[in-house]
């Protein structure tokens, strides 16, 4: 289902969905509600996917802090934009 930039304001009113910090009236199109993620991306190193392992992290539990050891950085390229790969988990 798609919403209309109407549809999603009167969710968001409903508190149907909820976005933290409040919107304001530019950021919607009109069938988008357009938000700022932030400048810093941080992606697992590929060293963690070497054959025969699995990882399982509990969001819940864990201290994002704690993992950088296991990231690095994702730059943006030279026109600014953040390339996510297939399979990237990227942590903001």
């Amino acid at each position: 289902m798609i919403f209309s930039d109407r549809a999603i304001a009167k969710a968001i009113k409903n508190r149907q969905i909820i976005v933290e910090p409040p919107v304001h009236q530019n950021q919607y199109d009109s069938s988008s509600l357009n938000l700022r993620v932030g400048d810093d991306f941080r992606r697992w190193k590929s060293s963690l996917a070497a054959a025969g392992t699995s990882h399982h992290i509990d969001l819940n539990l864990v201290d994002i802090s704690h993992l950088l050891d296991f990231t690095e950085e994702l730059r943006p390229d030279s026109n600014g934009f953040i390339i996510i790969e297939p399979n990237d988990f990227i942590i903001v």
